[in-house]
């Protein structure tokens, strides 16, 4: 693997040029699909977390647990996190390369996304019944794999989406796509860029 930028503007559907080979695999692309990077999430986000948590913690141990934890954490976490996407908001392009490698990856992502809404659904048809009803142990253990499997679904759609794929992130102007790449793709886009700057110096300066 090698790390390599690839303009923005090579990935765009404005652009007649093509990138003929995948980053992840080094192999030629099939097919192109839009891919929303994100820029790489500074270490102070990260660090900032388990300070929450402890301020969390504290804030339950004054009001003599009177509040759940879950209810304490979850508006910090979300804050930081809200905070992180407005300070990096993500970048979209419109073509990025993919071989049938890629493309089957993509579509466990997809099945990750459809067992994660399905399990969100269903969690929520039971927790209303829970709800109405009461509770029995074969409605709680429903409930318990329902949830492990709206889990397993978030990490697969996380894991397998197209920015993980590509092994990319928006550089902090946004002017690029940093890439983990095949050295194959990292070779093709060096032999671009040089392509370009030499047809860019061969190119009249005036009259």
């Amino acid at each position: 693997m090698e790390r390599v930028d690839v303009p923005t503007a090579w990935v765009s559907s404005l652009n007649p040029v093509r990138l003929e080979l995948c980053a992840r695999h080094g192999k030629l692309a099939e097919d192109d699909r839009e891919v929303e990077f994100k820029q790489k999430t500074p270490e102070w986000v990260w660090s900032a977390l388990p300070a929450l948590i402890g301020v969390a913690g504290l804030v339950i141990i004054v009001l003599r647990a009177k509040v759940s934890p879950v209810i304490t954490v979850s508006p910090l976490i979300l804050a930081v996190l809200a905070l992180d996407r407005k300070m990096l908001p993500p970048m979209k392009v419109d073509r990025w390369p993919f071989c049938a490698r890629c493309l089957t990856l993509g579509r466990l992502g997809a099945f990750g996304t459809t067992f994660g809404i399905l399990g969100l659904i269903s969690t929520g048809l039971i927790a209303l019944r829970l709800a109405n009803v009461g509770t029995d142990r074969t409605t709680l253990s429903l409930l318990l794999v329902l949830l492990v499997v709206m889990v397993i679904g978030a990490v697969v759609k996380e894991k397998y989406s197209w920015r993980r794929i590509a092994r990319g992130h928006a550089s902090k102007d946004q002017g690029s796509v940093q890439v983990e790449a095949h050295d194959r793709f990292a070779a093709a886009v060096r032999n671009q860029l040089i392509a370009e700057r030499e047809a860019a110096g061969a190119q009249p300066t005036g009259l």
